[in-house]
């Protein structure tokens, strides 16, 4: 099978079928990103962004409702049991949002933010947390300045979780649509910095 047969789904696909094919795939890649990235947006970019990713999920429930009895008989859905082929209807428009949210919200505007913000840094008081999750994150920082992120908290190193002090500065980038953080630094008193940890 060419490549262009597993990938466009055509050998010779036209250019509109490719940009939305590239368009998807970015979209997919975004989700992930999405997680891995500490990445804070601002209110006004996450009420537009949540807002735009909307459309695509209208468009999904549209498209559906107009082309019901078409979608009814093609072979992979005929074989379906009654019970899969509305959960699979209902599901789709969900799973359409999850991932235009994730991408619109977070991953677009944190990488304009790398790539064009500002530098940025803030000190604060953190609340330490010795809990695994994600990334083989088993130690992090949580707190107001982070209730945004996705999941709502920085991951350190165990060196910074077990030291007697709970102020942190945060260095990242800062954009009008957000701030990404991608250092944390600790010290242990205010006169000296006891470690520093790049984020994973």
């Amino acid at each position: 099978m060419a490549w262009n047969t597993f990938y466009f789904g055509k050998e010779n696909p036209s250019l509109k079928r490719r940009l939305m094919i590239h368009f998807f795939m970015l979209i997919m890649a975004g989700a992930p990103f999405a997680i891995w990235v500490d990445f804070s947006p601002t209110k006004e970019t996450f009420i537009s962004a949540s807002i735009l990713a909307l459309l695509p999920a209208i468009f999904t429930i549209a498209r559906i409702l107009l082309n019901i009895k078409k979608f009814m008989k093609h072979p992979q859905v005929v074989r379906q049991s009654r019970i899969n082929r509305i959960l699979g209807f209902a599901s789709l428009p969900i799973i359409v949002f999850v991932f235009f949210w994730l991408s619109f919200v977070y991953s677009f505007p944190a990488v304009y933010t790398i790539f064009f913000g500002s530098d940025y840094s803030v000190s604060a008081k953190f609340e330490k947390d010795g809990s695994s999750s994600r990334r083989s994150c088993n130690y992090k920082i949580k707190g107001e300045l982070l209730t945004d992120l996705l999941p709502s908290f920085i991951c350190i190193d165990k060196v910074q979780y077990e030291s007697s002090s709970n102020h942190f500065t945060l260095i990242g980038k800062q954009s009008l649509l957000g701030i990404v953080y991608r250092e944390v630094q600790q010290k242990a008193n205010q006169a000296s910095t006891a470690d520093a940890a790049t984020l994973q």
